[in-house]
């Protein structure tokens, strides 16, 4: 028996051995493996990095458009549009301007660049923002995309980069960048000393960003032009399209209007207008419990100068439906503020 319990020792570390062994084997082949990645991780990036860098030496930020475009009617409306969406952009669906500190003031601004004008269509009972921007500020973006044109040149020799090219030459631009931040300035003297220099160049960063986004679609399709994939098109154009040729098809096939909070204009008066379209709607408490929070149901509930004591939502909708099916006006203190549910 003690020998039998020997040789048992003896194959027990026999097997001990031979696992470590192969442990070690095999988390060597782990480390070597972890070692070649990195080194292939570290030279796409190495390579990523010079290239960007090659990209980045080549803009020149000294560069001004040798020739301004000239469009025809139709071509000018169209771009004026852009230039409009654009504008929609900064001041109501940008989250990075809506993050940042001096928001307001950036949002006063933009606004005195343009003129917003919103349209009600009976038909879906919804409602269409529309900007329109001012005359010198569309001259700026002519300028914008002049150059634009001329940094498509080189095309040819940078391929599928030619969009970060064309993109870092735009940000760094300081003709641009200095046009941009005077049209700004000028455009409403009573708050243009809050904003700084650095503040005006995070707005024209957004700007830009936002635009070469918008325009890539025609880029593509009107000068040929290679772009980076998985580009964004300028989808709102499509919208306005079909709503300018309605057809029988399309009428008949319309689907029942889906209610947005994002949809909701930030004027309280022309929120109550959305609002009473809204509450005509079938479902409309379904989607009203859904769409709004409890403060925001309590603010329309004191907006219509009713005071109640329910915190609760399937006390707070019937309320807010019953006074905007009946037309009830907004107290005066509601209206007057710059926007819907601001205390």
């Amino acid at each position: 028996m003690p020998n039998d319990g020997a040789a048992n020792d003896g194959i027990a570390d026999d097997n001990i051995l031979s696992s470590d062994s192969y442990n070690t084997e095999k988390n060597g082949w782990y480390v070597n493996s972890l070692i070649e990645n990195y080194e292939v991780l570290e030279e796409t990036i190495r390579g990523d990095h010079c290239e960007n860098k090659s990209i980045q030496e080549q803009a020149d930020p000294t560069l001004i458009p040798k020739t301004i475009i000239t469009l025809n009617r139709v071509e000018a409306s169209k771009f004026s549009y852009i230039v409009g969406w654009v504008l929609f952009k900064l001041i109501k669906r940008d989250y990075l301007m809506n993050s940042h500190p001096k928001f307001s003031v950036m949002c006063i601004l933009l606004r005195s660049l343009c003129t917003e004008k919103v349209e009600y269509v009976l038909e879906t009972k919804s409602q269409t923002t529309i900007i329109i921007p001012g005359s010198e500020f569309v001259q700026f973006m002519y300028r914008l995309e002049s150059l634009v044109i001329e940094l498509f040149e080189k095309h040819n020799e940078l391929g599928p980069n030619i969009l970060r090219y064309v993109e870092n030459s735009l940000l760094t631009n300081l003709h641009l960048n200095q046009t941009f931040i005077q049209i700004l300035k000028s455009s409403n003297g009573e708050n243009n000393s809050e904003l700084e220099n650095e503040d005006c160049k995070f707005i024209y960063e957004r700007c830009v960003l936002i635009y070469m986004k918008s325009r890539q679609k025609t880029w593509r399709s009107v000068n040929n032009y290679i772009p980076e994939k998985g580009t964004a098109s300028l989808r709102e154009s499509l919208k306005v399209m079909n709503h300018n040729h309605p057809t029988t098809a399309l009428n008949e096939n319309k689907k029942p209007t889906i209610i947005k909070k994002v949809n909701l204009p930030t004027n309280p008066t022309h929120a109550l207008e959305q609002l009473r379209i809204w509450a005509q709607l079938e479902g409309a408490e379904e989607s009203f419990a859904k769409m709004f929070t409890v403060s925001e149901l309590l603010w329309l509930v004191r907006a219509f100068g009713v005071s109640t004591a329910y915190k609760r939502k399937q006390k707070l909708v019937p309320i807010v439906i019953s006074n905007l099916k009946n037309k009830t006006l907004f107290i005066e203190e509601a209206l007057e503020k710059n926007a819907i549910f601001m205390e």
